[in-house]
């Protein structure tokens, strides 16, 4: 399931952990492959939250309400006390309305996810092995700016490129300085990342959120899953977010540290997406 360190740690270790509670607290088989609960990530908020309906699952099954599934299964996944490598995220889920389990992430979680997305190597054996699923005509921005879907993604990424360069400008911010080397895939050495600025702006907050998405759909090999269409709605955050960098340089320097861990993780998760597609991901417009 964890095709890859990075990308769908966070997703497959809340689906297996709800597999394995399912099997301790009942005798129900719903399976444990990825598509037999259902996850769902929440709209953007103040970090990273997850809402599984492995409950209601359970509950079709048997004569049980959702509500005291949940509870047992709560119970039962705070005794397993398990953190998904490479991440330091203890997974125990609250439960909230009528039997939904939610896995929040607090800010410390929020910046060791987003290292394991900039500092995960390289996938070249991911390469061009399907073609990029873009919505047709979907891109307002697109159409704003006079470029094709595709030249958009290409756009936000040497954007990044740009942003880390300014970045780097600053001052103060040498580890985060892009390196150059002769390989398709340049080391980006970074220091640990500090805590989200709190509260996190909303434009940075959808940014946050967009990422994700493309992060968690760039783990599977469903070309159904729209990797395009998630490319592209990063894309749209990441330029209205840029519209606000001219700020950064009076922000805070572990505040800049964070949003340029932000601007590394979408370089990286856009690079990615455009080498599945087998285009060039530029590094200057």
């Amino acid at each position: 399931m964890l095709q890859n360190a990075l990308h769908q740690a966070l997703p497959a270790a809340i689906l297996r952990l709800d597999s394995a509670a399912v099997a301790l607290i009942s005798q129900a088989d719903i399976g444990t492959h990825s598509g037999s609960i259902p996850l769902h990530l929440d709209v953007p908020g103040p970090g990273l939250t997850y809402t599984s309906a492995v409950a209601h699952a359970v509950a079709a099954l048997g004569p049980w309400p959702p509500m005291a599934v949940a509870q047992a299964l709560q119970t039962t996944l705070a005794s397993m006390s398990l953190v998904a490598p490479p991440l330091q995220v203890a997974l125990v889920p609250q439960v909230k309305g009528e039997g939904w389990l939610q896995y929040c992430l607090t800010a410390a979680e929020l910046a060791s996810w987003l290292e394991a997305v900039y500092k995960a190597p390289p996938e070249p054996a991911l390469q061009h092995q399907w073609p990029l699923p873009l919505p047709c005509d979907s891109s307002p921005l697109a159409k704003k700016l006079h470029l094709s879907e595709l030249a958009l993604l290409q756009h936000s990424h040497a954007s990044c490129w740009r942003l880390l360069r300014q970045g780097h400008q600053m001052g103060g911010l040498d580890d985060l300085a892009p390196m150059e080397t002769s390989g398709r895939w340049p080391a980006i050495a970074l220091p640990p990342l500090p805590s989200p600025p709190q509260p996190l702006p909303p434009v940075a907050q959808g940014v946050l959120h967009r990422l994700s998405r493309l992060v968690d759909t760039l783990a599977t090999a469903d070309p159904n899953r729209h990797r395009g269409r998630h490319g592209l709605y990063l894309a749209e955050q990441l330029y209205d977010w840029e519209a606000t960098a001219w700020q950064w340089p009076q922000a805070p320097s572990a505040q800049r540290h964070y949003y340029l861990g932000m601007v590394a993780a979408s370089q990286r998760s856009l690079q990615r997406l455009l080498d599945q597609a087998g285009l060039p991901a530029p590094r200057s417009l």
